[in-house]
């Protein structure tokens, strides 16, 4: 990822970039063992916290990233901003390789209860490919706003690269402040009650978006976006580690590298929907949009929840 992030920024033609950006996210196919590694090497012991923490690292750096890129795209060039990614991959790097633990083994985790070995059911697990869909749909949400997002902010509040970073970084600092929150709140928790709580989040998603797109202030505009990401810290993260939950320990990798195939297929359907409205429909139907699949993954969510508690009563585990 540094080599490709620093061909980029010598990089003249269009086409080369996107070969190159190509490369870069087939090289991010790492993220789902990664999961499945921080799994082995924790025991398995409080999922939801541990993938809470991995969301929280990742929208750290969003935060920074996006703010930083602002500043630099202000004062310098979009190469510098490639170099400096670059050198920030090649640290990466050099942490990876020394500081990284080993697994002791390749045995099935001691940590886990007697009871959640029993519970961890076969991949085929009836919650699970639900959990995938909405999961992806609460993602696909979000990134429809990935590319009209600037263009909005200046179009519609005048502002500078610096304040659309620092907003847009908003979402993430929310995300980080309220997903350690909801692990806590969560930690433990039936899945019924994860499940209503999913209802709540999308619903809560779709009213923020609406009030987002119909406020003219941008303060107001910053601080849903903050409320935002503080909801979104109890998507991803809860029904990340559900799934790691409901699969046995030697299917983690390959059901957890599903879950992230999902994800960036989502990531895609979402921008090039955003893409497709903002080109055709224009920019003020981006946001009614996002609040539109929002209303979709609170049915899928309820749908979900029907189906446990139907389960419960028939005295089915799921």
């Amino acid at each position: 990822m540094a080599i490709t992030q620093l061909l980029i920024a010598f990089a003249h033609d269009v086409w080369l970039i996107l070969a190159l950006r190509f490369l870069q996210g087939a090289f991010a196919g790492y993220i789902a063992p990664a999961q499945a590694y921080s799994v082995e090497i924790t025991d398995g012991r409080n999922r939801t916290r541990l993938f809470a923490c991995l969301q929280v690292a990742t929208n750290v750096g969003s935060l920074v990233g996006a703010f930083l890129g602002g500043l630099i795209l202000d004062a310098a060039s979009f190469s510098d901003i490639n170099l400096i990614a670059g050198i920030v991959c090649g640290l990466c790097t050099l942490i990876a390789w020394l500081m990284l633990p080993v697994p002791r083994n390749q045995r099935v985790p001691t940590g886990i209860s007697q009871i959640q070995t029993r519970e961890s059911i076969t991949a085929k697990h009836p919650l699970i490919s639900g959990l995938f869909w909405l999961t992806s749909m609460l993602l696909a949400s979000r990134m429809v706003l990935q590319v009209p997002f600037a263009l909005y902010m200046m179009q519609v509040f005048g502002a500078r690269h610096w304040m659309v970073g620092f907003c847009y970084g908003l979402l993430a600092l929310g995300f980080v402040i309220g997903a350690p929150l909801w692990a806590r709140f969560l930690k433990d928790s039936a899945k019924m009650n994860i499940l209503g709580w999913m209802i709540i989040i999308s619903a809560s998603c779709a009213l923020v978006s609406t009030v987002a797109g119909l406020t003219t202030s941008i303060s107001i505009f910053a601080f849903i976006y903050l409320v935002w990401g503080a909801l979104l810290g109890g998507t991803t993260p809860v029904l990340l580690a559900l799934i790691s939950t409901l699969t046995p320990v030697d299917r983690q990798g390959s059901v957890l590298g599903l879950a992230q195939s999902c994800q960036q297929a989502a990531s895609i359907a979402g921008i090039a929907v955003g893409v497709g409205a903002m080109q055709f429909l224009g920019l003020q139907t981006v946001f009614p949009l996002v609040s539109t699949l929002y209303t979709l993954s609170l049915f899928l969510a309820l749908a979900l929840w029907f189906k446990s508690r139907k389960a419960l009563k028939e005295g089915i585990r799921l």
